[in-house]
Parts: C-alpha cells; structure tokens; sequence
C-alpha cells in the first residue's frame, strides 16, 4: 500500500459480499481505495450471482468511471444480470473472474481455487494479500445448538461445519497474507467439540495455521500471526495487547455502538503476521446509536399481501376487519387501555380506505433517502429512481392482526409485546402459548416489532421462512420486513442487488456481515498496514 497498487483481498465463504463490500468501499483521502476484491469464493449459486453483479459494478466503480445504465436496467427488472455479458464483456468477463464459484474442502474446487490464486501471484508471499471470511456458522450458533440438541443422533464432533475453519487455515497457509480477518458468530465462544471448548484451539490454529494443518514441523516467524481484538476490553487499554483466551469476549464487536442500526454481537479476529512491525488502532464508538428509523424510514411504504395458503379470495381491508373485529378490539382495550385499542381500530378502519401497494422487485420513488446523513451518504440510492428488492411478504390472516397489535403495542409502550400481553384470540395455537402452570411460555417473544427509535434485533436468514420476528414497526403497512429493509438494517448500499428468489435473497441478507462494519474494520487494518509500511 505504499505505493499506487491497492491490497488484494481473498474473501473465503463469502455469501453475499457484505465483509468484501466493506473493504472495496473504504476510501482514504489521497489515495484512493486501499484494498480491491482479488477473489471471493461461494458456493451458494444466488449468492454467487450477487457477487458476480457486484463485481461487474465495482469494476467500473473503484476506477471512477461511470457505472453503465444496463447495470440499473438489472435493478430496475428491465434485464437480467446474464445479459450484462453481451451488453459489457470486458466488465463481465472480469466479475467472473473474481468471483469463484466453489464449496471449500472438495478436492476438486480447492485445486481451482489454488490454480487462480497462483495466476493471479496471491500465494506464499508473491504479492501482500489481505484474507477475509468466516465459515458457515450454523453448529456455532445458540439457535442452531439447541436444534441440533433435539436431534437423537447428532454429534457435533462429526459435524463438518464445526471444521470448515480448518479450509480457512489451509489457505491462510498457502497464501500466507500480511493479515487476516475472520468472523464467526456469538456462540463460536462457548460451542465444544466433546469436551473441549473450541474457540481456544481456533485461537491456537490460527496462531500458527501451517502447524495446525501439518505442513510445517516448526515455529517460523514468517508464517505465525498475532491475534488482535479491535475493542478496548476492561484487561487492558494498552495498543500492544496479549492476547488472552480466558477472555475470549475481547474478540467480541457489538455492531449497535459502532453505527450500525442493528444489534448485532458477532466475533472477528484479526491476524497480524509476525514479521509485520505493527498493531492496529481499535474501533471507536459511535457517540449515539443509529435506529431502525434512520434506516428505512424513507423507503416507499408498503401493504402486506395475503398468503395463498389461507385460501382466501378476499382483499387485505377485508380480512384485517374480521381478524381484528370489534370483540378482539374490546379486548384489547380491557387488557391495555384506551390508547392501543384505538389505534388497532383507527389503522383497520384507514386501511379500508387506501389501497397500498405490496412492491415488487422494483419499486420507483422520487426519494428514499435516510435521515441520518451518515446512512443516507452509505446507503446513496437517490440517483436510482426507486429501491429495489422491496416487496412485502404474503401473510396469514391471523397474523395480519397479530401483526397491528404488535407494532401498536410498540408505539403505544415503547416495547415489543410478549405472547402474555396477547389477547387470547390473538394467541398461536401451540400448547405452550400460555402455560396453565403460570410459567412464562417458550419463545414468548415469537412476535416481535423492531421499534422506530432503537437499533434492531440481529437479521438472520430465519426471515426467509417468517417475518415474526421483524414486524414493521408502522402499524398502517401491518407487515414484516422486507429484503431491502433487511438489507438496509445490515447496512447495504441501495444499489447492492441481491439476486435470486426472495427466499434465497433473505438467506443472502442474514447471512452477511454488515458491510459498514467491515468498512470500520477495513479502516483498521489500513492503518496498521500503513503504519508498517505497506
């Protein structure tokens, strides 16, 4: 980085692109972008095509040039991404190029993924290369823990995702980068294989990755790595810091203080090779949190579709009357007061008198811009005409009321609803929902509205089989979020298209790492590297 030439970045499990994305979009004053995106590598075949595209984009974007008017014909709907190719070919030809598509660990796609990274000079320190990715999380994560606990014959020493990290050391040793960064969820601290813990030997492995993978017998300073957290903890404010694994919470970041509109708690640890002479500066917090209101506010509102399952031929006006009827709305006013029941019948009655639209793939808007000038300059959608990725989920009739009660709620009480403040008409039909023994019922915040003036609950790829826990906070759109507002919450630019259905587009969008935290992380790693020399 020293000189005019950017830093390659190899992005491993990449999903969508948002660790890549925060990275190719760090800019510094007088000297362009620090890092480009040499290869990222997916398995996933929608989530490769979101990398592809978002390729093609940068291709012309890093370089200062115009971004052609076919690539917002794609998010418009006009054209579909493959036909980028004949309308671009150099662009398109260079976005294949850079986004592989390969599942690490098959014998095959390693020899590929190694073949490029030789021609592209990205291996045993030929050129600086900065690595970044995490593997797939699902045995990590406290969700997935307790599912897999239910399962008779599972064993999480033989499940194969507890060991896809090691795919990440085999090419961290092959490339041997100058630093490396990589991001696993929350759980990863306390998940055990038999009965070891396995964030300390994660630790251990990416200390010294040739050793973990036994390719080399001994220690070489060259090719060990210091482990850096980027949070001051309460062990120690100094900026060269030991590494402590009975403190692995050091390595935890809370997107919520670092002006992401989302709270979400994930661990990224950061690699230093040893023979680089350097440490890295940490996060600063941000001095107020950002919320959900600065983040979608400004996008066009929306109705709810109604689910094919119900069988229901009637318009949404109609069935929300009859779900959220007169004897509901008593109810409501018996167990909350006033306030809340008439805001539940005002919203009902209003909705008959308005026919909102559910969105689409395009939406066209004079303006979706933020509020929160930050955002509102990251997000920078105001040249597209409208958003794309926008259009409601389709809803059972029940849950239309359910789904007014809960963001009435929030803007009555400044909270979300558990299932104990729900009137009984509105209660699931699961045993559980209220106990006879007075305990509080299991999942009891299994409908949940994200409130206007706090940052939001973590986006996971759950949203791709029920919005319940994402309940717009605005009673009159009466729905949960969709993709772009998923989107938005994560932090990606309103240009950034996610491609495939909207069940693969949720996956794509929970799955990814903030892109504006990548870029705070990215800012960090620049300056080490620059402070070396680099």
């Amino acid at each position: 980085m020293g000189g005019s030439n950017p830093i390659a970045v190899v992005d491993l499990f990449a999903g969508p692109g948002g660790l890549g994305e925060g990275f190719s979009a760090l800019k510094i004053h007088g000297r362009g972008r620090p890092f480009r995106i040499a290869v990222s590598v997916e398995k996933e075949p929608h989530a490769h095509r979101t990398l592809r595209l978002r390729s093609f984009f940068r291709f012309y974007d890093a370089s200062g040039r115009s971004v052609p008017k076919a690539y917002t014909q794609v998010l418009r709907g006009e054209i579909s991404p493959e036909e980028l190719e004949s309308k671009c070919q150099t662009a398109w030809s260079h976005a294949e190029a850079e986004a592989f598509r390969g599942e690490l660990g098959i014998q095959g796609d390693d020899e590929r993924l190694d073949a490029i990274l030789e021609s592209k000079k990205l291996h045993k320190d030929k050129t600086p290369v900065v690595l970044i990715g995490g593997p797939p999380c699902q045995a990590y994560s406290l969700v997935g823990r307790a599912r897999n606990r239910g399962i008779a014959s599972y064993r999480p020493e033989n499940d194969n995702r507890h060991h896809l990290y090691q795919e990440y050391l085999r090419v961290l040793s092959r490339v041997w980068p100058v630093a490396f960064v990589m991001e696993n969820v929350k759980g990863i601290l306390s998940s055990s294989v038999g009965d070891r813990r396995i964030f300390p030997r994660i630790l251990d492995d990416l200390h010294d990755p040739g050793a973990a993978i036994g390719e080399i017998s001994r220690p070489n300073p060259s090719r060990t790595y210091r482990l850096l957290p980027l949070v001051w903890n309460d062990v120690s404010e100094s900026r060269l810091f030991q590494v402590d694994t009975s403190d692995p919470k050091s390595f935890l970041i809370r997107c919520e203080n670092h002006g992401v509109p989302q709270r979400r708690h994930r661990v990224f640890i950061v690699g230093l090779r040893n023979d680089i002479a350097c440490d890295l500066p940490r996060l600063r917090s941000a001095q107020a949190q950002v919320t959900v209101r600065d983040a979608i506010q400004g996008l066009p509102r929306l109705g709810p579709g109604l689910s094919k399952r119900s069988g229901s031929r009637k318009s949404v006006q109609s069935v929300l009357r009859e779900e959220m009827s007169s004897k509901l709305v008593a109810e409501i006013r018996r167990m909350h007061g006033v306030e809340i029941a008439e805001r539940c019948e005002s919203i009902r009655d209003r909705m008959e008198c308005v026919d909102m639209s559910t969105g689409g793939e395009f939406v066209p808007s004079d303006s979706v811009r933020s509020e929160n000038p930050e955002l509102d300059a990251w997000y920078g959608g105001s040249d597209l005409g409208g958003v794309c990725n926008h259009a409601a989920k389709s809803h059972m009739p029940s849950d239309l009321a359910r789904y007014l009660f809960c963001s009435s709620f929030g803007e009555t009480f400044g909270r979300s609803p558990k299932l104990e403040d729900f009137p009984d008409a509105l209660l699931p039909n699961h045993m559980n929902a209220r106990p006879g023994d007075g305990s509080e019922a299991i999942f009891s915040d299994r409908f949940k509205v994200q409130l206007w003036d706090q940052p939001s609950a973590t986006v996971t790829s759950h949203l791709a089989k029920d919005g319940h826990y994402f309940i717009h906070p605005d009673p009159s759109q009466c729905r949960s979020f969709t993709v772009r507002e998923a989107a938005r919450v994560q932090t990606f630019p309103d240009n950034y298209f996610f491609c495939g259905p909207r069940t693969a587009q949720y996956q794509q969008v929970g799955n990814a790492v903030p892109p504006l935290i990548a870029k705070r992380i990215a800012q960090c790693v620049f300056e080490g590297l620059k402070a070396a020399g680099l």
